[in-house]
């Protein structure tokens, strides 16, 4: 037989197949690289007239489906075509049972007759293309996976208007203008206004508190979900730390005279003031007033040497009511005019902690980072502390509105932004000074002529985070129903074990007061972003520039591994190019193709010898095969050898 009759449809279909699969696969890896890195559409197309049909994703899942779908039919195709020639091949070669051309032409679709022994003994070759044909779909399991969707983030940066802080507006401190006659003389060119420090503004006041109050930095406003920026600035800052000995002293002895004018009257367990300009300023209680609590938010004022503004705190674990344990006179009645012994009062200021802060200008770094909206911000101060700031009682408007130029001259109509700065930092010092000033005290009623003995809290401190450092720990935890002693009369003190609490504290107090202070502020100054009322005016000289801003938007897009792809789809092309071969080597020893029609087996049949008759009863075909069959040999015509006994194939 001629090469010319070699090349028939069915080697023509062989060759097709396979190169239509790697065309298939490439198509496939073509569209999957065009919808890499891009959004699953949003589109949804509508089926059967209804709109709740297919959505875009739904559709690229599909079509990537249909892709390895017809990859494996076509590749499939040139695999089960090269099958059919090689069981041809194997059954024309020699004599063959019935049951091995059954057997083998089913092997592509019966698992059983692939796994039957028999068959692989007879011919190897013919039952690995059948095993190929069976793992084939193995290999376009994993090509519609390629394609996933992830969430990706797409960053940018561009200039814009942050939440900021603008201490040279006069959005922070409340100013009294007020006209003075210069040398009585009663005339227009004669006035001059004056510019005086109030108190600070309300949007101010009420920021601090809310960060004092939940003890972190209040939410700022961000341009964007997502989204990071960096600003350094100058802010007022806090310098806080354990008085020296000899003020210490000063003090405790002080807090020791004070028990002892007032016969004990009330015990302090926590003090907060502001000192005044003078000798005795630092001291809590002032001697010439009667040993009354120091109560100005702001101190010291019209300090002489510029002293910066300070706070200071004192704890006093040692506190008790119990007049009697302190060493007091019982009663008013008793004391008349006489102080008491103060060696066993004086035991209610050992182990206290007494500590100063201090205002000053310093230099902050603060980054900003939203995640869905989450607010986190690391806050630093640059090196060390700047200058103190010291008390600003006001000044004229011929230095309020004038800044210095280069040569040494003031520019009339100009802003003197130092001194707004100074108001303003003294605006804030205020509203965190408020929340703390007062004191926390077991207070003897029968000093006030009251029947009674009850605990008084002068301060907003209980609704702030210093509550929380390991030194004010003592009162959270304050038992009073287990305090020792009696009241002054015949009632006497509860007796039940319950303390008043419903829940038992924990004990996880480890940060000290004097660092607790420092944060405390800082996170009140950074707070005050929050207020809408406290940002700059950007029609002002003097406001601060926009910020650097990078927004990272997340959305869902497309990644395609195409590695993984080609990696399956290749083994499945390399897979079918040997059976294709295989097939061709087949075609090529056969002298020309074959198929599995049914004419073809009728015109086989013509010319085939059987090793026994067939009954004419057995000649309908049907299932199940008579045995007599199975095990009779067929032999073809053209390759024809005589059959000596009977060569079954159990």
């Amino acid at each position: 037989m001629g090469i010319r009759s070699l090349f028939k449809p069915t080697l023509a279909h062989m060759a097709g197949s396979l190169v239509t699969g790697v065309i298939l696969a490439i198509g496939h890896h073509l569209f999957y690289r065009h919808l890499a890195g891009t959004r699953p559409p949003d589109a949804v197309y509508a089926a059967f007239g209804r709109s709740s049909g297919l959505t875009g994703q739904q559709l690229n899942l599909a079509v990537g489906s249909a892709f390895a779908f017809l990859v494996k039919a076509f590749l499939g195709m040139g695999i089960s075509l090269a099958h059919d020639q090689a069981t041809w091949r194997t059954i024309k070669a020699r004599p063959m049972p019935s049951a091995f051309i059954d057997g083998a032409f089913a092997a592509k679709t019966s698992l059983f007759d692939l796994l039957n022994l028999h068959l692989w003994k007879r011919s190897v070759s013919t039952m690995l293309l059948a095993v190929v044909y069976w793992l084939l779909p193995l290999t376009v399991f994993f090509p519609p996976a390629t394609l996933t969707v992830q969430f990706a983030a797409s960053p940018s940066s561009s200039l814009r208007r942050v939440p900021r802080l603008d201490f040279t507006s006069t959005n922070y401190a409340n100013l009294l203008l007020q006209s003075v006659n210069i040398d009585d003389v009663v005339s227009q060119s004669a006035l001059t206004e004056d510019y005086y420090y109030s108190n600070a503004q309300f949007a101010v006041q009420a920021a601090v508190a809310a960060s004092l109050t939940e003890s972190q930095i209040l939410p700022v406003a961000s341009p964007a979900l997502n989204a990071t920026w960096m600003l350094a600035f100058p802010a007022p800052a806090l310098s806080c730390s354990l008085v020296g000995a000899d003020l210490y002293v000063r003090i405790a002895e002080n807090i020791v005279e004070f028990l002892e004018y007032t016969k004990c009257a009330a015990s302090y367990g926590y003090l907060c003031w502001t000192p005044d300009a003078g000798a005795n300023g630092s001291l809590p209680f002032d001697s010439q007033t009667n040993y009354t609590l120091r109560s100005s938010a702001l101190g010291p004022v019209d300090s002489e040497d510029g002293a910066a503004l300070s706070l200071f705190v004192a704890v006093l674990p040692g506190m008790e009511y119990n007049p009697d344990a302190l060493g007091c006179i019982a009663s008013v009645e008793e004391a008349e005019d006489t102080l008491v012994d103060s060696v066993t009062i004086s035991q209610q200021v050992a182990n206290a902690t007494i500590a100063q802060c201090k205002l000053y200008n310093a230099s902050y770094t603060a980054n900003f980072t939203y995640v869905e909206g989450s607010q986190a911000v690391d806050l630093s101060i640059n090196d060390s502390y700047y200058n103190p700031v010291s008390w600003l009682y006001g000044l004229s408007s011929t230095t309020m509105f004038e800044d210095e130029a280069s040569n040494g001259t003031f520019l009339p109509g100009t802003y003197n932004t130092t001194i707004m700065e100074t108001f303003s930092y003294q605006a804030v010092m205020e509203a965190f000074n408020e929340m703390l000033l007062g004191g926390i005290a077991i207070v003897n009623g029968l000093q006030f002529e009251v029947d009674a003995i009850y605990q008084a809290v002068n301060t907003n401190v209980v609704s702030t985070g210093l509550m929380n450092t390991k030194e004010m720990a003592f009162l959270n935890n304050f038992n009073f129903s287990e305090a020792k002693g009696q009241s002054l009369t015949a009632a006497t003190l509860p007796t039940t074990s319950w303390n008043g609490l419903s829940v038992t504290p924990v004990q996880n107090h480890t940060l000290p007061i004097v660092d607790a202070l420092e944060e405390m502020f800082r996170n009140a100054t950074i707070s005050l972003m929050n207020s809408y009322l406290l940002q700059p005016n950007y029609s002002s000289p003097y406001a601060p520039p926009e910020t650097n801003v990078t927004i990272t938007p997340y959305y869902n897009r497309y990644v395609y591994s195409q590695s993984i792809l080609w990696l399956s789809y290749g083994i499945g092309i390399i897979l079918s190019l040997l059976a294709v071969v295989s097939g061709i080597l087949c075609i090529w020893s056969n002298q020309g193709t074959y198929t599995t029609q049914f004419s073809t087996f009728l015109r086989v049949a013509k010319g085939v010898s059987l090793s026994t008759p067939i009954f004419m009863s057995d000649t309908d075909g049907k299932d199940p095969t008579p045995r007599y069959i199975k095990d009779l040999v067929v032999e073809f015509p053209d390759k024809y050898t005589p059959v000596s006994g009977n060569d079954h194939d159990e």
